[in-house]
């Protein structure tokens, strides 16, 4: 940035959303922060900043943020589900990793996000670039894109979403997951594995011919 007034704007905004990534790790704080007038929209916004370093702190304060239940629909109903989305599809991998982590918070509050379950379920790009995640040579991308996946089929509990993951790339990854080294993605991997084998017939049959 040329202007040194836009700078430090930026400086500015970074050092808030540091700031609030640091303060929001207990729980009393993360309620008073998600209670802030125009705290949580400002947040998402900054998600999808032009500037990756913006991007990268404002995602950090929002994977904070929604740890708190409370917090997770104020984040929705401000957009995360959209801004995610579009982070998603950024080439940087700690920006991947990121929004991936954030929006496993997000899927973890089960039936009550139902419709973010079915946004990464059906929507068949926004699926099939989570699955795309799931073989990056980015580690972190890659783990945060499989427990993602692992985590919606756990928590959407109905066929209707489950099997779109499972027969469109969510096996093969669930067993990429058994292949790594940390035993969390090995849990994971087998859960997501248990889920799909409970789905239906046509799940059933994809994972016996997986080898």
């Amino acid at each position: 940035l040329s202007d040194p007034a836009a700078r430090m704007a930026v400086d500015r905004a970074v050092a808030g959303l540091i700031g609030i990534g640091n303060v929001c790790r207990s729980d009393d704080n993360a309620r008073a922060l998600g209670d802030k007038d125009g705290l949580m929209a400002a947040t998402v916004l900054l998600c999808t900043h032009p500037l990756s370093f913006v991007q990268h702190a404002a995602l950090g304060a929002l994977n904070n943020l929604v740890k708190l239940q409370d917090n997770k629909p104020k984040a929705l109903s401000a957009g995360a589900l959209d801004a995610l989305t579009a982070v998603l599809f950024d080439p940087q991998g700690p920006l991947q990793y990121l929004a991936c982590s954030c929006l496993r918070i997000l899927a973890s509050a089960g039936e009550a996000h139902r419709d973010l379950h079915r946004h990464i379920a059906t929507d068949a790009r926004v699926r099939e670039r989570v699955v795309h995640l799931t073989k990056s040579e980015v580690m972190a991308a890659r783990g945060e894109a499989m427990r993602l996946l692992a985590t919606v089929v756990k928590t959407a509990r109905v066929a209707e979403l489950i099997v779109p993951i499972a027969t469109n790339g969510g096996v093969d990854a669930f067993v990429r997951m058994l292949q790594e080294e940390h035993p969390l993605f090995k849990c994971e991997g087998m859960i997501g594995l248990a889920v799909v084998s409970a789905a239906g017939d046509e799940c059933e049959a994809l994972l016996l011919t997986n080898d």
